[in-house]
C-alpha cells in the first residue's frame, strides 16, 4: 500500500492461519529533526482506541528511536488542534483492499470554520446592526416604530443563529475531540446566558410612561453594550484558535467591523449636530421671546 504524495510505503502479511500481521513501513525524503508514526486499531474504525507506534531520529547520536503509544482522544496540545498531517486507512487484511477516510484535522477544521462563521455573523454582525438600529433609526420619528421591528428581528436572529449553529457545532466538537474548557468556550455560554436574558426583558418591559420604564431602559441599554464588547472579543479569541486559517477571516471580520464602527461614528457626529441645532435654535426662540415681551411691556 503506497501513499505517493506522501513518499509513504506500508508493506504487510498476514497470515490468516495463526492470525500473525507483519508489517513493514517506509517513509523517505524525510527530514533528520521529523518524526513519523503509524497506528492499528484492532477494536474499532477511527483513530480513537488505535495504538501508535512514534519514530525519530535522535538529535545526538543520530539513531532512530521508537516507543509505543495508544490513541485515546483528539487533543494534543492546548488549542486541541491537531499540528501536523495525518491521513487513515481502512485495510482489509484478508482481501488487501484499502480506503482513505477524510483526517480528522479536515472535519475538525471544517466544523470550527462553520462554527466561527455562524457566531461571527450573529453575535458579531447581526447583534452590531439590532444595536444602532434602535440607537439611531427611534431618533427619526418618522421610523418609529419600523426602528423597533429592526432591532427585534435583528437581535433574535442573532441569537438563534448563534444558538443553532454556534452552540450546535461547539458540542459536536466537545464530542468529538474532548476539548477542554479555556476562556473562550465560558465567554461563549455566558453570552448565550445573558442573550437569553435579554429576550425575557422585551416580555417584562413596562409602557412608556410607567415609573419603572427608566430603570429597565438601563438595565436593557447597560446588557446590550456589555453583550457587544465581549462578543467581538470572543470572536476575535475564535479566529485566533482558527490559526493560520483564521487570519483571513480575522482580515474580513475587521474590515466589517471598521465599516460599522465608521457608520456609527457618522450617526453620532450628525446626532451631535442636531442636538447642538435644536438647542440653538431653541436659545434663539427664548431670546426673540423675551425680546417681544420687553417691547410689549
Amino acid at each position: 500500500m503506497g501513499l505517493p504524495v506522501l513518499d509513504l510505503f506500508l508493506h504487510f502479511s498476514y497470515a490468516r492461519e495463526t492470525g500473525v500481521l507483519e508489517v513493514a513501513y517506509r517513509h523517505a525524503n524525510l527530514e533528520s529533526s521529523s518524526w513519523i508514526a503509524w497506528a492499528i486499531n484492532p477494536t474499532r474504525k477511527g483513530m480513537l482506541g488505535a495504538q501508535a507506534l512514534v519514530a525519530y531520529r535522535s538529535s545526538t547520536s543520530g539513531v532512530m528511536r521508537s516507543y509505543t503509544s495508544s490513541i485515546n482522544n483528539y487533543t494534543w496540545n492546548a488549542r486541541n488542534e491537531w499540528r501536523s498531517s495525518h491521513i487513515y486507512r481502512f485495510l482489509d487484511l484478508l482481501s488487501g483492499k484499502n480506503t482513505a477516510t477524510k483526517s480528522v484535522n479536515e472535519n475538525m477544521l471544517l466544523v470550527k470554520q462553520i462554527h466561527g462563521m455562524m457566531n461571527a455573523v450573529s453575535w458579531g454582525i447581526l447583534m452590531l446592526i439590532g444595536v444602532m438600529a434602535a440607537k439611531y433609526m427611534k431618533t427619526y420619528e418618522r421610523l418609529d416604530p419600523t426602528w423597533f421591528y429592526v432591532h427585534v428581528v435583528c437581535q433574535t436572529t442573532g441569537y438563534f443563529v448563534g444558538l443553532i449553529g454556534g452552540l450546535g457545532t461547539a458540542i459536536y466538537m466537545a464530542r468529538h475531540t474532548r476539548m477542554r474548557t479555556t476562556p473562550h468556550i465560558v465567554i461563549g455560554l455566558f453570552l448565550f446566558a445573558l442573550g437569553f436574558l435579554q429576550i425575557l426583558a422585551l416580555k417584562a418591559r413596562p409602557d412608556k410612561d410607567h415609573k419603572y420604564r427608566k430603570y429597565w431602559n438601563r438595565y436593557h441599554h447597560t446588557m446590550r453594550y456589555i453583550v457587544i464588547i465581549l462578543s467581538v472579543y470572543n470572536i476575535y479569541k475564535g479566529l485566533a484558535i482558527l490559526h493560520p486559517a483564521g487570519s483571513c477571516w480575522k482580515i474580513a471580520y475587521t474590515t466589517i467591523i471598521c465599516a460599522i464602527a465608521t457608520f456609527a461614528i457618522g450617526m453620532e457626529i450628525l446626532q451631535f449636530k442636531k442636538r447642538c441645532g435644536g438647542m440653538f435654535c431653541k436659545k434663539t426662540k427664548d431670546l426673540e421671546a423675551d425680546q417681544t415681551s420687553i417691547y410689549v411691556a
